[in-house]
């Protein structure tokens, strides 16, 4: 490993031969680096396509109403193996928030794979906020505009889907309880 082919170096050239043996410790480092990208390329590999979810099914999981937000719309749009969607608006008073469920399909295990890695991004201004993490695993995203009260927050569930909720709301919280109204067990139940 790479802490152990340093620790080789250091005692080379404490020892004094820095020529021939280094080289051998660099070699080592890029067959550690090579391992490391061959297990990616093996995890890709192994990706078969995923089994269509039912688009009834995965429409059926949008509830006629979250609280006070009474439902206006839904949808459902799916491409095979490939992925599909089911969408819901929902209004309350002037008030309309977005939620979608997305079966990322194939996609979904490389989402995995960006999950394993940790993607963090973050950014922040005197309007509101916008961030994208990993926790334990899953991929996060949550937008935030506090002028307006408007904002977003999606989270990836099991290994293929994508929960977002969308649009005016108390606070990013609320979206949030929304997103975790959604229930998993049934989300990756469609997955089998």
């Amino acid at each position: 490993n790479r802490a152990g082919a340093n620790d080789l170096l250091d005692q080379l050239e404490q020892a004094g031969d820095t020529g021939f043996l280094r080289l051998c410790c660099l070699v080592l480092q890029h067959l550690e680096l090579s391992r490391q990208i061959g297990t990616l390329k093996l995890r890709l590999n192994v990706i078969e396509a995923p089994k269509p979810v039912d688009l009834a099914a995965l429409q059926a999981l949008l509830p006629g109403s979250i609280g006070a937000y009474q439902r206006t719309s839904i949808e459902s749009t799916g491409v095979g193996s490939i992925g599909a969607s089911a969408e819901a608006k929902y209004k309350d008073g002037d008030k309309t928030i977005r939620v979608k469920i997305v079966d990322l399909g194939g996609i979904g295990a490389v989402a995995g794979v960006l999950g394993g890695i940790g993607v963090e991004q973050n950014r922040e201004d005197a309007d509101g906020y916008e961030r994208t993490r990993t926790v334990d695993g899953k991929i996060q995203t949550e937008k935030w505009n506090t002028k307006r009260s408007k904002g977003s927050y999606g989270a990836q569930v099991g290994g293929r889907f994508l929960v977002e909720a969308e649009g005016e709301a108390g606070s990013i919280d609320e979206l949030k309880a929304i997103v975790a109204g959604i229930d998993a067990g049934k989300l990756d139940a469609l997955a089998k």
